[in-house]
């Protein structure tokens, strides 16, 4: 990375307008060609600075039009996102929704084996008092995939370990996303997620071995791609989770 021109390490008054939304690193590059990797944390007043964090954690204050032209655009679709978020108050409750489970077991055997399908619904509510225009729901359905189970080639049951001590972790996503109406004061609309599996192995009746889940991660997106309000449920390891780790994790096709 280009180390940072003086125009970027200039001392500003307060900077007022900021996004809910900063963990997004962004490739910033002025008019001679210099860059930097930062996140871009507040615009002044009069739209002339703005604050970056590089992801060595140092803030910075530079003008805004020493950046090309990508980046000015840049900077107006996230001064939008900003708006978004500081005139609009969002709700977001999701609500865990548990499907078929199916048991599986061969007569002659000690092994027994449980299916389970699971999802959520995720509602938004605009608690504004303004209408929310048109924006997106996006969702990620994280677990730690531990088993794969199906039929052997003679009809009988068959699985496979996805971990090991060497591996002892597998995690897995996936993905979605809807388009949202727009949304007048304390009205809602509800988005049922995709489902995932949970596979059990019991032997002699006792647990061996299951697959995990993480939770979910649910996000209201403008049509400009920025995010303006999220939700997480699941456990510790989830909410430790940056977005950079989620989008890493490996995600499993959809199904036709």
């Amino acid at each position: 990375m280009s180390r940072l021109p003086a125009l970027f390490i200039a001392i500003l008054p307060a900077l007022i307008l900021s996004a809910q939304d900063s963990d997004s690193l962004h490739e910033f590059t002025d008019k001679k060609g210099k860059n930097v990797v930062a996140t871009l944390l507040k615009v002044s007043d009069d739209n002339r600075f703005m604050r970056i964090r590089r992801e060595d954690g140092q803030e910075f204050d530079t003008e805004i039009n020493v950046l090309s032209l990508d980046d000015q655009q840049f900077i107006k679709n996230w001064m939008k996102t900003a708006k978004l978020a500081s005139d609009f108050r969002l709700e977001i409750d999701i609500e865990k929704k548990t499907g078929r489970t199916e048991r599986l077991k061969e007569s002659s055997s000690s092994y027994e084996f449980e299916k389970r399908l699971a999802g959520f619904e995720v509602k938004v509510r605009n608690l504004s008092r303004e209408s929310l225009p048109p924006t997106r729901l996006e969702y990620t359905i994280i677990w730690d995939d531990h088993l794969a189970m199906g039929l052997s080639d003679d009809g009988g049951l068959s699985y496979s370990s996805l971990t090991d001590e060497d591996n002892p972790i597998n995690l897995v996503k996936i993905t979605g996303e809807a388009s949202l109406t727009a949304l007048p004061f304390n009205r809602d609309e509800v988005v049922p997620t995709g489902e995932i599996e949970i596979n059990r192995m019991f032997i002699s009746g006792k647990l061996y071995r299951e697959d995990e889940p993480y939770g979910i991660i649910a996000r209201v997106v403008t049509t400009e791609g920025n995010v303006v309000a999220e939700k997480r449920i699941g456990n510790s390891r989830l909410d430790a989770m940056e977005w950079k780790e989620v989008s890493e994790i490996k995600e499993l096709p959809k199904d036709d």
